[in-house]
């Protein structure tokens, strides 16, 4: 005789239990791998971002807008001199973004950083230390380019 099939087998390939995606634990993520944040910013204050952009655009070969809001943070980070610690924090729908490497974000997430030290989020902390060095250039001062280089970890 032969054996009848069910319409619905409960054995066989479509049951088997396939195996799941995980992420490889274990391993470091690389300190260069850039995280992007955004700021907020006010029109005026972008006037002045373009303007300080243009020129040092020719000076130091910068490609684009975002890499100099870069610029400006990490100038920002090793000169903790600049900083104004009462910049006021306008949440607006216009904004610019950082591209931050692991070292730095955590200078403004981690345990020890910006974010924990001053009580805020990190796009205000992002928002305070870019404005820092953009009012630092537009009270005459210069940013020389070693001076705003990426952070590397200590070997």
């Amino acid at each position: 005789m032969m054996a009848l099939k069910g319409l619905m087998p409960i054995e066989g390939p479509a049951f088997e239990k396939r195996p799941t995606k995980t992420k490889a634990t274990g391993r470091k993520e690389r300190y260069d791998k850039t995280h992007p944040i955004k700021f907020p910013i006010v029109p005026e204050h972008e006037e002045s971002l373009i303007y300080f952009f243009k020129f040092y655009k020719k000076k130091y070969e910068i490609p684009g807008i975002a890499e100099f809001c870069t610029f400006l943070l990490r100038y920002a980070l090793h000169h903790p001199r600049i900083i104004d610690y009462e910049i006021e924090y306008v949440p607006l729908t216009r904004y610019k973004r950082v591209y931050v490497n692991q070292i730095e974000r955590d200078k403004i997430n981690g345990l020890h950083g910006y974010t924990t030290i001053w009580r805020l989020t990190q796009r205000e902390v992002v928002h305070r230390l870019v404005m820092s060095s953009l009012f630092y250039l537009q009270g005459g001062g210069e940013i020389k380019f070693d001076e705003a280089l990426p952070l590397k970890p200590a070997r």
